[in-house]
């Protein structure tokens, strides 16, 4: 059975727990029968996000320590990774930010982790428009030009995940 899923919604801070249970598959049962609990450890994980999704929101709403972390220390690097499916205009927001105060080579744009791999394409989906959007603005407000935002994509999607994560 090929099923495809993919869900842009925006959660206020106490529907995020509800989330987290869901997707870490931490509930007891679960309605779909596609979702074996017994191979939840067979999940892959590149980069497991530190604490929990209440943590990571309230990341996203501090960018400005982000910042300045990722721009202070050689080892130092931001990973959007799935925040681009908990609050879309968020990550918009926090990703412009982050374009104008950290070198683009220490940002990571997209990333996860699945159960099936339908979830990652409509995750790419949402993470693509997100970029493209922040980029476009980019080069309307004279930021950048049309050349550099397409070297700036390659590496929030590519090369900068294959360095990092040592691909």
């Amino acid at each position: 059975m090929s099923k495809s899923v993919v869900r842009n919604a925006q959660y206020k801070r106490g529907g995020l727990s509800v989330r987290e249970r869901h997707n870490e598959r931490k509930n007891e049962g679960y309605q779909n029968e596609d979702i074996i609990r017994e191979r939840a450890a067979y999940n892959v994980h590149f980069k497991q996000a530190e604490g929990g999704y209440e943590q990571m929101f309230d990341a996203m709403l501090d960018q400005n320590v982000t910042c300045a972390l990722a721009k202070m220390f050689p080892n130092v690097f931001i990973d959007v990774c799935w925040a681009h499916m908990i609050s879309p205009s968020a990550c918009v927001s926090a990703l412009d930010d982050f374009l104008d105060a950290v070198p683009y080579n220490k940002i990571s744009t997209f990333g996860g982790d699945y159960c099936f791999v339908d979830g990652v394409y409509g995750h790419l989906q949402i993470s693509r428009q997100n970029v493209a959007y922040t980029l476009t603005g980019k080069v309307a407000r004279g930021v950048f030009d049309e050349r550099k935002v397409l070297d700036i994509a390659r590496a929030l999607y590519y090369d900068n995940p294959k360095r990092i994560f040592r691909l």
